[in-house]
Parts: C-alpha cells; sequence; structure tokens
C-alpha cells in the first residue's frame, strides 16, 4: 500500500523460495494498480532461460539472470533496475517496479534467477 492505496496484491503464492518458484511455472494472479495480471517465471541452467515476469495490461516488468547482478526491464527492454539478492538499485522509484521488486524479495524469488548447478556445491 502507498497513501492507502494498493499497489500489489498477489494470490496464492506457495511459501517463499522454491515453494513459489513452483508456483510460478502454473502463473499466480496478482493485481498490479488496480489492473488484473499474472506473474510467471522459469529456471533453467542458461541464464537467458532464466525469469520472473509481471504482465497486468500493458505493463511487463521482466526479472532476468545475468552475472555478476541481476536486472529488471520492461517491454521494451529499457533496465529500470539491477540487484544482487535485497541490493536493489532503481533507474526510477516508480510504484510498479519497487512492487515488483518487493514481491521478488518477499517471496523469495531470486531462487529462480540462480543457476540449478549452484544447489550441487
Amino acid at each position: 500500500m502507498l497513501d492507502g492505496s494498493e499497489i500489489l496484491s498477489v494470490d496464492g503464492m506457495g511459501t517463499p523460495g522454491y515453494g513459489a518458484r513452483g508456483q510460478l511455472k502454473r502463473g499466480v494472479d496478482v493485481s498490479l494498480l488496480g489492473v488484473k495480471g499474472r506473474v510467471t517465471g522459469r529456471r533453467s541452467l542458461g541464464p537467458r532461460g532464466r525469469f520472473v515476469r509481471l504482465e497486468a495490461g500493458g505493463t511487463v516488468f521482466v526479472a532476468g539472470a545475468r552475472l555478476p547482478r541481476d536486472y529488471v526491464v520492461d517491454s521494451s527492454g529499457t533496465e529500470l533496475a539491477d540487484f544482487n539478492g535485497t541490493d536493489w538499485r532503481f533507474r526510477a522509484a516508480e510504484p510498479g517496479i519497487v512492487a515488483f521488486a518487493a514481491l521478488i524479495v518477499a517471496a523469495d524469488l531470486g531462487v529462480t534467477l540462480m543457476s540449478p548447478l549452484l544447489e550441487i556445491f
């Protein structure tokens, strides 16, 4: 909530971390600034195949994997933020992108962006 207005609500997200990652494969219903949408995600060996995507109406945010820091872009490919765990740097702190960042941290969706090979060690 911001000034009494709901920015992002999430319906049916699993437990943080691996539980939430499993839900992302099927998609999770969200409401971003009052517009219905969906959060999806995928994990793979290659960094291009690891992402968390929020789409609500015409708004699209995609968090992707990149070393040494991960990133968030909009539908035009403009980079909006980059992060490493919970250390975020925003290009513009608009409510939608900050809410998406908060969702990634609160649901521990960073595990979706990590290489599965890291779990071996």
